[in-house]
């Protein structure tokens, strides 16, 4: 693979950036509560007593507006500067973002070393699948999201939220950015 250049394709919250752990203890501190990374999701956030749908939608909406100093995902600053620099593969970052919260995500980007690769906003419950046409790997925490792609290699970086998906043919389920890196290394091939 190392004489091939890909196309690759990165989800941002959840994959590029550590939101999950962000949004997990705005929830605590808004609502006194512990929120188990399992429930971090919209369709299981109301298993957790006192927490509904509408507190969720609001601490998104506020963890995606303002700019907060949001960590990357252990590894990504390391395995996307390989792919990039190293590799030379062409990256872009494809998110459910739009508007001044795709606007907030590029400026979070600038505070790490990927403020060159292009970001892609979708909008959100938008299918990423034009943005994604002619990519070789796609990778991205929501498994529906990952179901439309016509991509070959399509990556679902596990959580404790979607470790209980069910995963279609031709998705596979990473642990993280050394397995993903791993992955992209010894499998895919053009």
């Amino acid at each position: 693979m190392a004489d091939q250049i890909l196309s690759i394709g990165i989800d941002l919250d959840g994959v590029t950036f550590n939101t999950p752990v962000f949004g997990v203890e705005l929830l605590r501190r808004r609502h006194k509560t512990d929120v188990p990374m399992k429930f971090y999701r919209k369709d299981r956030i109301e298993e957790v007593e006192g927490i509904t749908l509408a507190d969720y939608e609001a601490m998104k909406q506020e963890l995606y507006s303002k700019q907060w100093p949001i960590e990357l995902m252990p590894g990504a600053q390391h395995h996307i500067r390989t792919l990039r620099d190293t590799h030379q593969h062409t990256l872009k970052f494809v998110t459910s973002r739009s508007g001044v919260l795709l606007d907030r995500a590029q400026e979070l980007l600038t505070l790490h070393p990927f403020s060159d690769i292009p970001v892609i906003g979708v909008g959100r419950d938008v299918p990423k699948t034009d943005a994604t046409l002619g990519m070789h790997v796609f990778i991205d925490d929501d498994v529906h999201k990952l179901e439309p792609l016509e991509v070959p290699h399509r990556i679902l970086f596990s959580h404790p939220y979607n470790e209980d998906d069910e995963l279609p043919e031709g998705i596979i389920r990473l642990r993280g950015w050394a397995e993903i890196y791993k992955y992209i290394w010894d499998e895919v091939r053009l």
